[in-house]
Formats: C-alpha cells, sequence, structure tokens
C-alpha cells in the first residue's frame, strides 16, 4: 500500500493554536433586582500559553508512504492530545509480516507490533490527510490497516 500524507506537526499549546480564553459574564437582567446578582465560579488557574512560541505550529509537511501496516491513533496526554501515525512492514517482506502476525497473536496484542524496527514511519501530528496511490486490489494476507 502507498499513500501520501500531509500533516500538522503537534503542538503541545503556544499562543497561536492556544488563544487565552475570555470570561464575559453574562448582562445584567430585570430579575437580578428579585434573585440578586449571579455568582459565578472563579475559573480554574490554567497555563498561560501567551509567552510561548512555536515556529513549527501550524506547518503543513508532505510525507509518502510506503508499507503493509498503516495505524492511526488518538495519543492523549495531561493537557494536549494528537494523532500518532505509524507505517512500516516494507522490509519485513511477506513471511515477515506472517511471522510478526502470529507474534502478535501469541502476545495477544493484534494491533501494533513490539518490534521497533518493523515501523519506518512514526510521527506525531495535530491533523492529517491521507491520500492513497496504491491500495491491493486482490486479497493479501499480509495487507493491514487499522483506524482507531
Amino acid at each position: 500500500m502507498e499513500a501520501k500524507m500531509m500533516y500538522q506537526e503537534a503542538c503541545t499549546g503556544c499562543r497561536t493554536c492556544r488563544p487565552p480564553v475570555v470570561f464575559e459574564p453574562p448582562a445584567w437582567r430585570w430579575w437580578h433586582i428579585l434573585t440578586g446578582p449571579p455568582r459565578y465560579q472563579q475559573p480554574e488557574v490554567q497555563k498561560d500559553y501567551s509567552g510561548i512560541v512555536n515556529e513549527k505550529c501550524g506547518q503543513t509537511h508532505e510525507v509518502d508512504l510506503k508499507g503493509t501496516d498503516l495505524i492511526i491513533e488518538n495519543n492523549q496526554q495531561e493537557d494536549s492530545s494528537c494523532l500518532r501515525v505509524r507505517m512500516g512492514g516494507t522490509e519485513a517482506g511477506r513471511s515477515g509480516v506472517i511471522a510478526d502476525g502470529f507474534r502478535r497473536c501469541s502476545a495477544k496484542r493484534v494491533g501494533t507490533s513490539d518490534n521497533e524496527d518493523f515501523y519506518t514511519t512514526d510521527l506525531l501530528a495535530k491533523a492529517v490527510t491521507l491520500t492513497f496511490v496504491k491500495i491491493p486490489v486482490s486479497f493479501d494476507p499480509s495487507f493491514r490497516c487499522i483506524f482507531r
């Protein structure tokens, strides 16, 4: 399988992608004479991103992908989230992909490979656009495509 992927680099937070949140209390209404002014909770203390500059935030890159195993998964951390894109299996060959599949099943880990050398592309992205160039026409047992 071959694909062209355009992606934006993942950013943990900067003044471009995380503008400050402005709290605007609602306007005064006539029933506030009877009920009193509304009581608002103090907003939680949030990290100030106004001083953080990231030149790579929002930059778009293009990558050519080739392999038998494509995995796009959500990578969520405490204060940010991004997509983890992995593609591999080109160097393994048909028998290597089958052997890796048996290893995955015996380890009860079907989704991803334990072998770090299996994936040739491993990157974090904020946004992804995939265009498939070549997809196998006939059924091939070494072809796996998992989206999570």
